[in-house]
């Protein structure tokens, strides 16, 4: 089963009184999610994966087509189902 939602870059400058979040956090939060999750741009490329994702496109149940850098979109519309 794929899931893909995309979302809109926002510009942190336009709310100028809100902290960024640090990145550790951001990074942390996204690590513990138990199911596997990938950032993709626009264009289906893999641009940050979670590690529930990253062992998955390590083992020989999904393997290297999951992997940051590659095209998700070209993968799936080859290889559908």
């Amino acid at each position: 089963m794929h899931a893909v939602a995309t979302a809109k870059r926002t510009d942190i400058s336009q709310n100028p009184t809100r902290p960024a979040p640090s990145p550790w956090l951001l990074r942390s939060l996204f690590d513990s999610y138990p199911s596997a999750v990938g950032i993709l741009d626009e264009s289906g490329i893999i641009l940050h994966t979670n590690q529930a994702w990253n062992l998955a496109s390590h083992s020989d149940l999904v393997g290297p087509q999951y992997r940051v850098s590659l095209n998700y979109f070209d993968f799936v519309r080859k290889h559908p189902g």
